[in-house]
């Protein structure tokens, strides 16, 4: 079953893809659409889609190319992602040190994820429950 929801799901990205639009597509095998709220970078991780590999793809949608070009396979489920408005930072309302602050923050996190990465490609980690 999720062989087939696969292949149909890469069929409406595809289409996607070309037209630029998922217009009428919400008839077609149960699919459903829906929206998250507007997410900051820092608030990716709490997107149902999200995962660690596509941050980068996330980040550098534009309104011109707004689709990710791949169906996302997560829980059980398959997400294909469209950007709807990329809402730009109040620079206003952010003094110097909160932009610093949330820069060290991402640039943090993002370090932390990389090394997490390179470890578990590179030591095999079994996690026993008691």
């Amino acid at each position: 079953a999720m062989d087939r929801a696969k292949g149909v799901a890469e069929e409406i990205l595809s289409r996607a893809l070309k037209s630029g639009s998922f217009k009428d597509y919400s008839r077609e095998g149960g699919i459903t659409i829906g929206e998250t709220k507007p997410l900051g970078r820092g608030e990716l991780g709490s997107a149902p889609f999200f995962t660690s590999e596509l941050a980068s793809e996330l980040i550098s949608l534009t309104e011109k190319n707004p689709i990710v070009p791949k169906v996302i396979e997560k829980g059980g489920r398959l997400y294909i992602v469209r950007l709807l408005k990329r809402i730009p930072p109040d620079r206003e309302g952010m003094k110097r040190d909160e932009l610093i602050k949330e820069l060290k923050r991402i640039k943090g996190e993002d370090f932390l994820r990389m090394y997490v990465k390179s470890l578990r490609d590179k030591y095999k980690v079994k996690i026993y429950m008691k």
